[in-house]
């Protein structure tokens, strides 16, 4: 779901209560909102250890991957946004189990607060990996 609009607390308030009803239902795996108040544009390196910081929580399943990936290497938070989503996110997904992701949703909100290099390879990492989870190929 993408939702765009110039009054960004509106966009805010609808990925809010979208976010809220998905946690009820135990259907949200993670979510960022970004709340850039200043004008000035954020670099993006929250972004992804928030997410995978809430699969931990969220997905038991995904936790294993991720603390295994994050203590074989420590430098992983400042690797590209795409090995990033790749170690953090695809990767213990994958290995989670098919019943605890069925119906599971990942929520940004403010993606045009960062950096438009973070932008670009955020979603171009997001892409390759959605393509080569549809097609059952991960590495």
């Amino acid at each position: 779901m993408w939702v765009h609009d110039e009054r960004r607390d509106e966009t805010s308030l609808i990925a809010q209560v979208v976010a809220k009803i998905l946690h009820e239902r135990h259907e949200l795996s993670s979510s960022f909102f970004s709340s850039n108040t200043s004008n000035q544009n954020l670099d993006g390196s929250r972004v992804i250890p928030t997410l995978a910081y809430q699969l931990t929580q969220t997905i038991p399943q995904a936790r294993r991957s991720i603390i295994h990936n994050v203590s074989s290497d420590l430098s992983i938070f400042k690797l590209d946004t795409e090995t990033q989503l790749e170690k953090l996110v695809v990767e213990p997904l994958t290995k989670a189990s098919p019943l605890s992701m069925s119906h599971r949703f990942i929520i940004i909100h403010g993606l045009e607060d960062f950096e438009e290099d973070f932008q670009r390879s955020f979603l171009h990492a997001v892409s390759q990996a959605l393509t080569r989870l549809k097609s059952g190929s991960h590495s």
